[in-house]
């Protein structure tokens, strides 16, 4: 969903009648929305998710540190999983941003929240994000974007037989 999308009650309203009706578990949703739009839109929009969020929908903070005034605006924000940006990710080899990385993970699982690492693209990251405790990474390292009937064919390569 868009900022436009979730400001907009009529979507709102459609989307809760097609997932009542199609009788679909809400907290297998994601809504995956940007620090940046979030102090764009301000508090009309925190409403909404934290209507949504109490309906059971999970909220994921996007591109996390690249907004203005992170920290400040992460505290008010209902969310279930941060993610942080790939611009941390590129600097991990800096002692400093290691740390500042290591200071969100720890902050948001403080929080009991979920951290997910994006744009991860080598081993040396990998290792260090594993270290460091962020509990998901996506990117390069594993696999490019993929089509659907591309992704069927990864996950029957890679999953794990049971």
């Amino acid at each position: 969903m868009t900022a436009k999308e979730l400001l907009d009650e009529d979507f709102i309203e459609w989307s809760q009648e097609l997932i009542e009706r199609k009788n679909l578990d809400r907290s297998r949703f994601e809504i995956e929305i940007t620090e940046r739009v979030i102090n764009l839109e301000g508090k009309k929009l925190l409403a909404i998710l934290k209507y949504l969020r109490g309906l059971g929908y999970k909220i994921s903070i996007d591109d996390f540190g690249t907004g203005y005034n992170s920290l400040m605006s992460v505290g008010e924000i209902p969310f279930d999983l941060l993610k942080i940006d790939k611009y941390f990710i590129d600097r991990l080899k800096q002692r400093e941003v290691r740390e500042l990385v290591s200071s969100i993970i720890n902050y948001t699982h403080g929080l009991d929240k979920m951290v997910v690492a994006e744009g991860v693209e080598t081993k040396q990251q990998l290792d260090i994000l594993k270290e460091l405790m962020c509990d998901k990474v996506q990117g390069y390292y594993y696999s490019k974007p993929l089509l659907p009937y591309e992704f069927e064919e990864y996950y029957k390569k890679y999953s794990i037989k049971r």
